[in-house]
């Protein structure tokens, strides 16, 4: 029984080790504001936004490089996907949980509270 589980664990590793490989070689491709507007679905002017707003922070999410030209930092940007992606689910959920009263009702309630 504990070969069969240390086998899947080994099977595990290995196809996270191959994933790690993949992954480096399409980080590099991320460092461009029209790569990263890509990845993230946005445009590139929203990229400006986050980086004027300070959504993206200096050395955090980008570096300005030797030939002053901002580069964004790949690993960064994943985690800012994957928190970005929860806070639009959270918004969604409280978006539905918004009861929208009629003008009577409205009157009514008003009354009583």
């Amino acid at each position: 029984m504990f070969e069969s589980l240390e086998n899947i664990l080994k099977q595990i590793t290995k196809s996270l080790q191959r994933l790690e490989l993949l992954i480096q070689l399409l980080l590099p491709k991320l460092i461009t504001k029209s790569a990263v507007a890509k990845f993230l679905k946005v445009s590139a002017e929203e990229i400006n936004d986050y980086i004027e707003t300070g959504e993206f922070k200096l050395n955090e999410h980008y570096i300005i490089n030797e030939h002053n030209k901002i580069e964004f930092i790949p690993e960064a940007l994943i985690e800012f996907k994957m928190n970005y992606i929860n806070k639009i689910k959270i918004i969604k959920k409280k978006e539905k949980e918004k009861i929208v009263l009629s003008k009577v009702s409205s009157k009514i309630l008003k009354g009583i509270l």
